[in-house]
C-alpha cells in the first residue's frame, strides 16, 4: 500500500482495542439517510464521505428545507423556517433548536475494529447511541437567546 496507508494501518492496528467517539461522523452509522449518503458520495468521488462532507450535506438539506418551510429568502423570515425544523439526517433525527440554533443529532460511541487498507481508513463498530438531550444544555438554562 502507499506510504500514508501503511502508516495508517500500523497506527490503527496498534490502537484497535481503544474506543473513540465519532460524535462528528462515521460512515458506519446505520441510518437510511447515511447509507444513501455514503453510496452517493462513493459513487461520485470513489471514496467514502468524512465529517466535512456529511456536515456540508446536512447543512445544505437544513437550509433548503428551512427556506422551503419559510417560503422566503429574507434572512430574518427564513430563520424562522429553521427554528424547530427536524430532518432525518445521516446521524439520525436532528432538530434545530429555536433557543440557540444548535442541531441535536445523536452521538455515537464506536470501537475501532480495523482498517480498510485499500482506503487507508479505520473501520468502526457502533457500540452505543446517545440521545442529544444527554449532552446538550437545556434551552431553559441558556442565557443568550438567538
Amino acid at each position: 500500500p502507499p506510504r500514508g496507508v501503511a502508516v495508517t494501518v500500523a497506527v490503527i492496528d496498534q490502537f484497535s482495542d481503544l474506543y473513540r467517539t465519532p460524535a462528528l461522523y462515521t460512515r458506519e452509522i446505520d441510518t437510511e439517510v447515511n447509507n444513501q449518503h455514503v453510496q452517493a458520495f462513493q459513487d461520485e468521488y470513489g471514496i467514502p464521505p468524512n465529517y466535512s462532507s456529511e456536515t456540508g450535506y446536512q447543512v445544505g438539506r437544513f437550509i433548503g428545507e428551512g427556506l422551503h418551510e419559510a417560503g422566503t429568502l429574507t434572512p430574518s423570515e427564513a430563520r424562522s423556517g429553521l427554528e424547530g425544523l427536524t430532518i432525518q439526517s445521516a446521524r439520525g433525527e436532528n432538530t434545530i433548536r429555536a433557543c440557540d440554533h444548535q442541531g441535536t443529532p445523536p452521538l455515537y460511541i464506536a470501537q475501532v475494529t480495523g482498517v480498510d487498507e485499500e482506503l487507508g481508513l479505520g473501520t468502526h463498530e457502533i457500540i452505543e447511541q446517545v440521545d442529544s438531550a444527554d449532552y446538550t444544555t437545556p434551552c431553559e438554562d441558556i442565557e443568550c437567546q438567538m
